[in-house]
């Protein structure tokens, strides 16, 4: 499997993933605290699905000097989805 296949793959590989990727596709720019109360994740599950998903190169984290806020990158996602379609359907 190509190597951003199998990332986006691990990406969606999770209910937890998805919903902070669904989450911010549509609130960029979120706080930690408005993910946690939007998708009630508890705050080490969110955690840990952020630090994937920003590894990943899905989720961009931005500090500011009163706190972080996270977005997503739309493109590397859809583009790294295509590709694991594209691998999957031959």
């Amino acid at each position: 499997m190509p190597e951003r296949a199998e990332r986006a793959q691990r990406a969606i590989s999770t209910m937890t993933r998805v919903k902070v990727l669904r989450f911010l596709s549509t609130r960029p720019d979120s706080t930690r605290q408005e993910i946690l109360d939007a998708t009630e994740l508890s705050y080490a599950t969110l955690r840990d699905a952020l630090e994937d998903l920003e590894s990943l190169g899905y989720v961009v984290k931005a500090k500011s000097s009163r706190s972080a806020t996270y977005s997503v990158d739309r493109g590397k996602v859809t583009e790294d989805l295509a590709l694991l379609v594209a691998f999957v359907l031959g």
